[in-house]
C-alpha cells in the first residue's frame, strides 16, 4: 500500500476604503483592511489506490492545521452504494509516525440514500490533531460496476465540540477486473537467485456485468528501498534481471525481454462475470547484485468494459526477499 502527506492553500485579502466627513475639516478615515485566514483545519481526500470488488482500495485524508484548533477530530465518513450494496472499510489506526500497522475494521450503519436506488453508508472514528498528517483507510466493495465508469462517492468531514471543521468528497471509480495472486498462502515470499524459481499462480476476475475485451496483463520486478523496513517503496526497474516464464499450453514458455517495459503476460477477452489464470515462475539471474535483497513483482492488468470511455486497472503487489 502506497503512503502520502499534504496541505492547505493561500489566502487571499480583500482591500475597503471608506471616506468619511463633508465640508467643515472632515479627515478621512483609515483604510480598514480584513485578510481572510486559511481555515483552522482542513481536509483532502485522495484516492489512492484501485476500487473494485473484493479487493482493497486505499483512500488518503490529507488533514492540514494552521494557528489554533482543536486537539482532535471525530472523522466520519460516507459512501453513497446502489440499495443493497455494500462496502468494507478498514481504518488506519497508528499510534505514531512510524506505526502503519493497525488496520481494525470500521462499522458503517446504513441509512436512505440522497436519492431513490441509493443507501448511504456511514462511519466514525477519532484522530488528533497537529500539523499536516495523512490518515488511511482500506475501502473494499463488495459489489462490482454494472455501467460503464460507475463510481463509489465518497465523502469525509471531520467534526469537534459539535461543530463541522471541514469536509471533502471524491468519487472511487469501481474498477471491473481484478488481478489476484492465488497462491500467496501456499509459497514463501521469496525470490531465489542460481536458477531456482519461485511459482506465481494470479487469478483475474471480470467482476462486471459487461464483457470486457481486451485483458492485458504484464509482469514488472522493481527494487526495494533499502531503508524502508516495513514497507517496500518501489524503486527502479529490475526486470532485465530476472528470468521469468509462463505456463501455457502445458509447458513452460520464456517471456522475452521487452525492452524495459512490463512482460506481456496474456491478452484475452473475459466476458461478464468469468475469470482466467496466469501461472508464473521467476527466478534471478547473475547478473543482480549481491546488495540486492528485496524486489516487488507486480501483475498489472488492464481493460476495456463496453461502452465506457477510459480502461479498467489493476495490480497484485508483492514484496518478496531475494535469497
Amino acid at each position: 500500500m502506497r503512503l502520502l502527506r499534504w496541505g492547505a492553500g493561500p489566502a487571499a485579502a480583500l482591500m475597503v476604503g471608506a471616506l468619511v466627513g463633508c465640508g467643515g475639516g472632515g479627515k478621512p478615515a483609515p483604510d480598514p483592511t480584513s485578510t481572510t485566514e486559511p481555515p483552522p483545519v482542513s481536509v483532502s481526500l485522495k484516492m489512492v489506490d484501485t476500487y473494485s470488488r473484493n479487493t482493497d482500495g486505499l483512500v488518503g485524508v490529507w488533514v492540514s492545521t494552521n494557528g489554533a484548533h482543536a486537539a482532535s477530530a471525530t472523522v466520519t465518513v460516507r459512501f453513497d452504494v446502489p440499495a443493497g450494496k455494500k462496502v468494507e472499510v478498514a481504518r488506519e489506526a497508528k499510534q505514531n509516525d512510524a506505526d502503519w500497522d493497525h488496520w481494525p475494521s470500521l462499522k458503517l450503519s446504513s441509512s436512505p440514500g440522497p436519492t431513490d436506488g441509493l443507501d448511504t453508508l456511514t462511519g466514525s472514528y477519532s484522530i488528533p490533531l497537529h500539523g499536516g498528517d495523512i490518515w488511511r483507510f482500506y475501502l473494499r466493495p463488495q459489489y462490482g460496476p454494472s455501467t460503464e465508469n460507475e463510481s463509489v462517492p465518497v465523502h469525509v468531514s471531520l467534526t469537534a465540540g459539535g461543530r463541522t471543521l471541514a469536509t471533502d468528497s471524491h468519487d472511487a471509480a469501481l474498477a471491473a477486473i481484478t488481478a489476484v495472486r492465488s497462491n500467496a498462502e501456499k509459497t514463501s515470499w521469496t525470490l531465489h537467485r542460481e536458477g531456482r524459481w519461485t511459482e506465481l499462480d494470479y487469478t483475474l476476475t471480470n467482476v462486471s456485468t459487461r464483457d470486457v475485451a481486451p485483458v492485458n496483463a504484464g509482469v514488472e520486478v522493481n527494487s526495494c528501498s533499502q531503508d524502508d523496513l516495513q514497507s517496500c517503496q518501489a524503486g527502479g526497474s529490475l526486470l532485465e534481471h530476472f528470468a521469468i516464464e509462463k505456463y501455457d499450453g502445458g509447458e513452460w514458455v520464456s517471456l522475452p525481454d521487452s525492452g524495459g517495459r512490463a512482460r506481456a503476460v496474456l491478452s484475452t477477452t473475459l466476458k461478464a462475470g468469468a475469470a482466467t489464470k496466469a501461472r508464473l515462475r521467476v527466478a534471478a539471474t547473475a547478473g543482480l547484485g549481491k546488495e540486492v535483497d528485496r524486489a516487488e513483482v507486480l501483475l498489472v492488468c488492464t481493460g476495456m468494459m463496453a461502452g465506457a470511455k477510459r480502461a479498467s486497472f489493476d495490480s497484485d503487489v508483492g514484496d518478496f526477499t531475494i535469497r
